[in-house]
This record gives C-alpha cells, structure tokens and sequence, in this order.
C-alpha cells in the first residue's frame, strides 16, 4: 500500500524522478485531466462519496485506476466491484450510462524478495474493461442492502447502550 500511495503521489505530481524505475512509471503512466477526482452524489437516499484515481469527464468519459502488486489480469480487472462502484457514482453525477464510459485499470507489476522491501518492476500494463447498466444496477442493489444492514446494527447498538 506504501508503494501504491508513493506512486500515486508521483504521478499526480508529475515531478522529475532520480530513480529511473519510477521516472519511467511517472512517464509512462496514462495521464488523465482529474487526478484524485472527488464525485460527491446521493442513490437511494445514501449519500455517496468516491475518489476517481484518473478522470477525463465526459464527453469522451476516461476512468482510470491505479494498481500495483504482484498480479492484475485482464479477467480481475473485468470483476473489480471498484470499477462497478465508479461506473455509478459517475452515472449518477454526468447521467451517463456505464457503456458510454471507457474504464483503463493501469497496473505496475512489483517484486519482493525476502528481507528486501516491495519495488516496481518498471513495467506497466493497461487493462480496458467495460461496465453495463446491469453493473451498475447490482452495485446499487448491494449499496442499499449493506446500508440497511448498517442500520440494523447501529439500531441493535444503541439499544443495549440504552441510547
């Protein structure tokens, strides 16, 4: 997570890198107009709150993503529910349905050997996925589940506190 945190930083920055993995990474990274890009919103009732690694608004809608670690495939960036969460924040912010948006996962493979500490490999690789209404239709199903279900405890909570 260190390391994420510490590339996310480099990226955003976009400042020069004395070590040359991370000014490759920094480089080569894909770039997006909104970094960080925060999407306050309300479904349901719920307010919603989310922050986009990468974001180009519409109307050539980009949501990128960030991942480092030792494996990102094409198959787990398709079944990511982080990507169904965003294609409904930016549904309910810009009404735009989750087919008109591009999603790029960007993953930058890393290595760690016992006694060293986690390094990226330099490499980087670009998963494109999709995300339908049906998606999104799911994600909020479960969004108002577990808000329910919150409810329920903090109900039971303050109950036996007596409040």
């Amino acid at each position: 997570m260190q390391l994420g945190k510490r590339l996310d930083e480099i990226i955003d920055k976009d400042e020069e890198q004395e070590n040359e993995v991370l000014e490759h990474l920094r480089i080569y990274w894909p770039k997006y107009q909104h970094k960080q890009y925060e999407i306050n919103t309300t479904f349901n009732g719920i307010k919603l709150k989310g922050f986009l690694d990468g974001f180009n608004p519409p109307p050539k809608a980009i949501c990128g993503e960030r991942k480092t670690g030792r494996l990102w495939t094409q198959t787990m960036a398709d079944k990511t529910e982080q990507l169904d969460w965003y294609a409904l924040l930016i549904h309910l912010a810009f009404k735009l349905p989750p087919e008109q948006i591009r999603f790029v996962l960007t993953w930058a493979p890393t290595v760690w050997e016992v006694g060293s500490i986690v390094q990226p490999t330099g490499e980087i690789q670009n998963f494109e996925t999709k995300r339908t209404t049906k998606d999104i239709l799911r994600i909020g199903a479960k969004i108002i589940k577990t808000h329910a279900e919150i409810g329920r405890f903090c109900a039971k909570e303050y109950k036996a506190l007596g409040l």
